[in-house]
């Protein structure tokens, strides 16, 4: 609902409030399982992407290309630290470019910040045990993009 009341009962509300359920659901299968299904992630990101080049598609390169660099930054620090992040991750950003375009350096940047606080919260509860605590990255991503999609409305058409 409130995605309808930020962006309009059109179809970047609906775009906006299908990305958030879905975010949604991946943030919790995330958390409750350290999983992010292919079967999810790669139909939504396909879907969101049709979608928004349907509303607006002058900027279907652009959306593209800020889906394909997220996977790609998330994939190169994969190969830089596998233990930190898992493919599920990687593939998430495909999603997160395709629905957030160039909001998604936001959406990043508070899903990593929103990572580390609860990362040192683990470390002030259970001390150096906490080290080798995991948290669900796709989770604070999803939380990121979502903070992202209402601060920045990124969705191109309505």
């Amino acid at each position: 609902m409130l995605a309808f009341a930020v962006f309009g009962l059109n179809g970047s509300g609906l775009v906006a409030a299908l990305d958030i359920g879905v975010l949604v659901v991946l943030a919790w299968v995330d958390f409750d399982r350290r999983l992010l299904p292919n079967r999810i992630v790669l139909p939504s990101a396909a879907f969101v992407f049709a979608a928004q080049v349907a509303l607006a598609p002058g900027h279907a390169l652009e959306l593209g290309a800020y889906a394909l660099g997220t996977a790609l930054v998330l994939l190169l620090a994969y190969l830089v630290y596998p233990a930190g992040l898992g493919l599920g991750d990687v593939k998430l950003g495909l999603l997160l470019g395709a629905s957030l375009g160039g909001a998604v350096v936001l959406g990043l940047l508070v899903g990593t910040l929103a990572a580390a606080a609860a990362a040192v919260a683990v470390l002030i509860r259970e001390g150096s045990a906490g080290r080798k605590a995991s948290l669900p990255l796709g989770t604070f991503l999803a939380f990121g993009a979502i903070v992202a999609l209402f601060v920045a409305q990124p969705p191109l058409a309505g």
